[in-house]
């Protein structure tokens, strides 16, 4: 069966990698897709989970956790 990938795995951002990964495993576990399919769609993941934390390191502030972080460390300070 031939696949398309970038229709059967949409990956566009973190959360996509990330669930695209899962949704590979599971149909390479049930013998759906094969390995180099498999590996194809987690070499795709990973390079956007790469530019995602290359980003993070350069901005920090933009990742959604930071701002609640430094909201509850304010927080404790003012207590």
């Amino acid at each position: 069966m031939s696949l398309d990938l970038d229709l059967t795995f949409p990956i566009r951002d973190v959360p996509s990698a990330n669930l695209m990964r899962l949704k590979a495993t599971c149909l390479w576990n049930a013998g759906i897709i094969d390995d180099g399919e498999r590996d194809l769609v987690q070499q795709r993941a990973e390079r956007v989970l790469r530019r995602a934390k290359a980003n993070a390191v350069l901005w920090p502030s933009a990742l959604p956790c930071h701002n609640r972080t430094h909201a509850a460390q304010q927080n404790i300070i003012t207590r």
